[in-house]
């Protein structure tokens, strides 16, 4: 069977999901100079700040990666959705069960042979 082209909500996902990630990269960068300043400024150590050092960053830094994985995680659920659709409209047109909406399917390549040699 041919590959589905993805759709363009799909590729919007996956571009997003992107972009997330870039700016995750910008805020990790952003949030360790920050501190590393901050520290300098006030003369203190890691040891000293842990705990506001690891609540900075996760605040600053998580939430951009859990978009990112979500937007990852929608496109392929999409695309999973979309190819699932396809093959079960192929499917009927193979096996004969079709309607009128379903006969306006492009019908390509293995696909096509076989419903041919259903035919004859």
């Amino acid at each position: 069977m041919d590959k589905v082209k993805s759709s363009g909500i799909v590729k919007l996902m996956y571009v997003m999901g992107v972009i997330m990630l870039i700016v995750f990269a910008y805020m990790v960068v952003s949030a360790v100079i920050y501190l590393r300043t901050y520290l300098a400024a006030y003369s203190m150590t890691f040891s000293s700040m842990w705990q506001y050092i690891l609540q900075y960053m996760f605040a600053e830094t998580l939430i951009y990666l859990v978009y990112a994985v979500l937007l990852f995680a929608a496109g392929k659920i999409i695309r999973l959705l979309q190819d699932n659709s396809y093959k079960e409209t192929c499917e009927a047109v193979i096996s004969g069960a079709y309607d009128s909406c379903c006969r306006q399917v492009p019908v390509k390549g293995p696909v096509k042979s076989r419903l041919r040699q259903r035919r004859n």
